[in-house]
């Protein structure tokens, strides 16, 4: 089987069963975003060492993968059988809380930095606002979707302050 198939040659692409949009579309430019921040974790899953966050990674890596499907598609309650639900939104709460637990509340803004990780934690972070503030402009969009991929964005800021815990930054000279 080739992989490419020429049909996006003319700058067009396929939503799923809704039919082809110009590779400029909304959705496109949103699915777009999704595609990086996956990527970016793919990154943070590269640098980190502790197995515990390595299988968390995983599994949101999966999730992302769901909202695409549901994203991909102008009708997800018809076209798509495995969609995020509450259930998911709360066990990322449960997971943040977990990862915020050793620190103390912010008082002040923080600076983006720390080891490899932290730093691309904060980078899939940044990805993922933008990728929000595109969800919100679409339209159909579930509302579990958006209340998810708020929570998850919170969850880089923690994971990013979390992973510095496991592997302090090293000493600049």
């Amino acid at each position: 089987m080739k992989i490419y198939t020429r049909r996006g040659d003319s700058g067009e692409t396929d939503l799923f069963r809704s039919g082809r949009v110009s590779k400029d579309h909304p959705r496109i430019e949103t699915l777009g975003d999704l595609d990086e921040l996956v990527s970016w974790l793919g990154v943070v899953r590269a640098h980190n060492s502790s197995e515990v966050l390595e299988r968390l990674l995983e599994k949101w890596q999966r999730k992302l993968f769901l909202l695409g499907g549901e994203l991909a598609s102008t009708n997800p309650e018809k076209d798509v059988s495995e969609r995020l639900r509450d259930k998911d939104v709360g066990e990322l709460e449960v997971e943040i809380d977990w990862l915020n637990k050793p620190f103390s509340p912010l008082d002040s803004f923080i600076l983006p930095s720390g080891t490899p990780c932290s730093t691309f934690c904060h980078l899939a972070r940044a990805v993922c606002r933008r990728l929000e503030r595109k969800i919100v402009a679409l339209e159909n969009v579930s509302p579990v979707i958006r209340a998810w991929v708020n929570r998850f964005s919170d969850m880089l800021f923690v994971l990013g302050r979390y992973v510095n815990t496991l592997e302090p930054p090293k000493e600049k000279s």
